[in-house]
């Protein structure tokens, strides 16, 4: 990464470790995985629109004044040529626009369609707006007859056939799903002016699990993994970490999909319930695509460990914001009905929960509202009128006082960074500017000392930006973030917190994308969480964890220090990684490709292995709590992602530096017999040292002897009374791995290996390994020296393992 990129970052990282930071995130964010881009939609609404016009222009005997409806049916296909200026695009192509028809546009490698799709996407919202009042005519022209049961289904039926013929024609290569049916008998139940705005959802595929994907509020655990198959990023799992972490509390989002709720639900959030909650399990039950109404409430719902983040909620209304911890509880009402095994469990009293505010409305409180009214999400038409899609939705979207009000104040207090989002919008971006401005000239009123000190990259406003063009209506909102802390000369092409990243589908795949920016974002934010830890609790645990004797504060300042040179060292070997200015495609792929296993490699420590120890400490403490022999509410936690934060006991986050750095110093000794950096992170190039940690249920590192060691040995961390014995040999990506097993007991938490095993470090060696002088770790330490020889003992090649004891 270049100099400025990684210092940039660590800027944001500061920030965000503050509590500072409030993300926005806009399509872009979503874009590489759900492909619900402009071009996509618009071919979608194109096909729904001349599927209903060859409808109502055909010949057929339901309309009671069929010449008349094709004649408005018409005038609606000429109108769309002539306001959006189709007929230009047409010509260009030697079409005749008066003539011309979808299967004409598809002609010369369909150079037509691409034109005209590409061009209503420039004009997405007007389109919309458009769209939505030409489906309403054309459906009111369809429900204003007196039709029988026979004539519907004969309407229907061709309608779908239409729908398949006009999307073939007009669909976009990242298309893989038909457009819903069109469901005349729940159109019939809506006032005009919302059918054709509903009509407008479905062919967008807001009920489509296939277009927008993923069932964040189902209670079975596994099936909300399940429903978002390889849909999530690691972009979605970083951003519900930081929430996680209680850092970044709140999201501002204008996206409708339900990407951000499946990261936070696989991250250990809980929806938070109350009345409306319990609504929606009951409507839950009742759908096929939900739990087995045979299932008992909360049976499905995995047994976390208790958190200070344990629920999220999702804002799409100024309603949901007022939480009633019990019905009628402030509103002078009837007592709340007492409780019985069977009651849904409700998430209440003063838990704090992390908010995914979404300005434009929610795909979900959509799909919930077509179900039936609802306390959480009112009536269809209360719905409807709340799903900012069309250009004059957009233009009226200040009058939403709620949401404004809301984004005024977080643009004057926090610092912003857009993610995947223009800020083109011209309401929203004139939002941004103005609240700049203002602070600007209060700024220049009370003509502060320190303006002159002033920096650009002090702006209260980053943003995340595709490298593929430099953004116009971003730079213009970062130039008015600087000017609104006092900068007065602000570039007008460049700005430091203007962060660019190549999308996942780049031709040379290019480093870093924004999965990465952010994996490095998390792992600084993470590296300084674990900094806190150590300056206030390092010696706490230490002295718990230790048998005998006290802890030594020089032990203390040289683990710091080691921790210290360990960042460093990372920061350095990460800037390394700056790409050569090449131009051949295949150099650039490669120069990619180094980059991106070395940055691996660095946050492999903070993506796996420190959360998933975490992790390991947490299990047990349940399991202390829970007070039972049986691990079946454990078990299951095993295989899924759910994050335990750093934060949420900082003794166990300083004790995982302190194995970390033990872990690191004990591979050089093994490895190189001490000729190499324990804080090296890279990969296996003998005669250098090799230590990678690896993704998986356990807390993991992989170490690979020497060159004429072709199967690394695999080290795993676990707590005996969790689980079953696991095998002694794993492969991973058909390569196998020899592996010692560092078995711990519950009698003292973090850090209590199995009595009479020989292989599993106590703390004091830990400690001991750790806390040695930091001259690249040459004497290996009195108090774990016995332990470590017969450490090195057991790795050799030719050692035999067992499946009992350690060598599990």
């Amino acid at each position: 990464m270049r100099e400025n990129l990684l210092d940039r970052i660590d800027d944001l990282a500061d920030r965000v470790l503050a509590g500072e930071v409030v993300f926005f995130v806009g399509a872009g964010f979503s874009y590489d995985t759900e492909k619900n881009s402009a071009e996509r939609l618009v071919g979608r609404l194109l096909a729904r629109f001349y599927a209903l016009h060859q409808v109502l222009t055909d010949k057929v005997r339901w309309l009671v004044d069929d010449d008349k409806v094709r004649d408005n049916a018409e005038a609606l296909r000429k109108g769309l040529i002539a306001t959006f200026n189709l007929d230009r695009h047409m010509k260009e192509c030697g079409l005749a626009p008066e003539r011309s028809e979808p299967k004409d546009w598809v002609k010369n490698e369909g150079l037509a369609r691409e034109k005209i799709i590409s061009g209503l996407a420039r004009e997405y919202y007007v389109l919309n707006d458009w769209m939505c009042n030409a489906y309403g005519e054309m459906l009111d022209h369809m429900l204003g007859q007196a039709m029988t049961g026979q004539a519907k289904r004969t309407i229907q039926t061709e309608l779908a056939a239409a729908d398949r013929h006009f999307l073939d024609l007009l669909k976009s290569k990242d298309e893989t799903s038909d457009l819903e049916p069109v469901d005349l008998n729940r159109l019939r139940l809506l006032t005009s002016p919302s059918r054709g705005k509903a009509l407008f959802l479905d062919t967008m595929g807001f009920r489509q699990p296939e277009v927008m994907g993923g069932d964040p509020d189902n209670r079975d655990f596994v099936r909300v993994i399940e429903s978002y198959s390889e849909r999530l990023l690691p972009r979605h799992h970083l951003l519900a970490r930081l929430a996680r972490e209680g850092l970044c509390p709140t999201l501002i989002t204008t996206n409708f999909d339900l990407l951000l709720e499946g990261a936070y639900r696989l991250a250990g959030f809980q929806p938070r319930r109350g009345p409306a909650g319990e609504e929606a399990i009951v409507r839950e039950a009742a759908a096929s695509r939900h739990a087995d109404l045979d299932a008992k409430p909360g049976a499905d719902r995995p047994c976390f460990p208790p958190t200070r983040w344990p629920s999220y909620e999702r804002i799409t209304r100024a309603h949901q914001y007022y939480y009633r911890p019990s019905r009628g509880r402030f509103s002078g009402g009837p007592p709340t009905e007492e409780k019985t095994a069977d009651t849904p469990p409700t998430l209440k009293g003063g838990q704090q929960a992390a908010s995914i505010v979404k300005i434009h409305g929610c795909a979900e409180t959509y799909r919930h509202a077509c179900d039936g009214p609802s306390e959480e999400s009112g009536t269809l038409a209360e719905v409807l009128s709340s799903l900012v899609f069309t250009f004059r939705e957009i233009q009226n979207w200040r009058q939403d006082s709620w949401s404004r009000d809301l984004l005024l104040t977080l643009l004057r207090t926090r610092t912003m960074v857009f993610c995947g989002y223009s800020t083109a919008d011209p309401v929203l971006h004139d939002t941004f500017r103005t609240v700049y401005e203002e602070m600007a000239s209060r700024f220049k009123h009370h003509a502060f000392a320190e303006t002159s000190k002033r920096r650009q990259e002090d702006a209260p406003a980053f943003f995340l930006a595709s490298a593929r063009s430099r953004e116009f209506h971003a730079l213009e909102v970062l130039r008015s973030a600087s000017q609104a802390i006092g900068v007065n000369r602000v570039s007008l092409t460049e700005h430091p917190n203007y962060l660019e990243f190549f999308y996942r589908d780049d031709d040379h795949r290019r480093f870093p994308n924004l999965d990465e920016v952010l994996s490095w974002l998390v792992h600084r934010v993470y590296r300084l969480r674990q900094r806190q830890a150590l300056e206030s609790e390092l010696r706490g645990i230490a002295t718990l964890l230790m048998k005998e004797g006290g802890v030594e504060s020089g032990a203390v300042r040289r683990i710091i220090e080691s921790f210290d040179k360990l960042c460093e060292a990372e920061r350095k070997s990460v800037k390394e990684t700056t790409l050569a200015r090449v131009e051949d495609g295949d150099a650039i792929r490669s120069a990619a490709e180094r980059a991106r296993i070395a940055l691996e490699r660095v946050t492999g420590w903070t993506v796996h292995f420190h959360p998933r120890l975490l992790r390991e400490f947490a299990l047990a403490e349940l399991r202390l709590r829970k007070g039972y022999v049986g691990t079946q509410e454990i078990k299951p936690l095993r295989g899924t992602p759910w994050y335990f934060a750093a934060g949420e006991n900082f003794g166990w986050t300083a004790w995982g530096v302190v194995v970390e750095l033990a872990l690191r110093r004990i591979a050089t000794h093994l490895i190189s017999n001490n000729a190499g950096d324990w804080r090296d992170p890279r990969h296996w190039h003998p005669p250098g040292p090799w230590i990678e940690t690896c993704p998986g249920n356990f807390p993991v590192v992989d170490l690979s002897l020497d060159e004429d060691c072709v199967s690394p040995v695999r080290i795993v961390i676990r707590h005996r009374e969790l689980d079953e014995p696991v095998s002694a040999t794993v492969e991973n990506d058909g390569l196998p791995r020899r592996r010692i097993t560092w078995n711990l007991t519950l009698d003292r938490l973090p850090w209590s290996r199995v009595e009479g095993d020989d292989l599993t470090p106590d703390a004091e060696s830990l400690w001991a390994w750790a806390s040695g002088a930091d001259s690249d770790g040459k004497d290996v330490p009195a108090a774990g020296k016995d332990w470590y020889e017969k450490l090195s003992e057991a790795v050799k090649p030719e050692y035999l393992f067992k499946a009992e004891g350690g060598r599990s």
